[in-house]
């Protein structure tokens, strides 16, 4: 499966890098934040939440060809 990643604020500094496209095998429903958790060390530290295709979730489901993933850390505004 082809996957954009983009990294925001403190995570992107966190993995010195702000955007990838990476090909994921999946065979079954993978837990992104096991998955990120276990490639980037010390992310778990972070606060954040994953997005696929704009919908929040941590579950990517191996029946998609093609996804956009998101790490977005806490944001603020007003």
């Amino acid at each position: 499966m082809k996957v954009n990643i983009k990294y925001f604020g403190m995570i992107a500094e966190h993995t010195n890098c702000d955007s990838e496209t990476i090909n994921l095998e999946v065979n079954n429903t993978l837990n992104l934040r096991d998955y990120f958790e276990n490639r980037f060390s010390n992310i778990n530290k972070f606060n954040y939440k994953i997005a696929i295709n704009q919908q929040i979730t941590d579950k990517l489901d191996p029946n998609l060809t093609e996804c956009e993933i998101a790490l977005l850390p806490p944001f603020a505004g007003g």
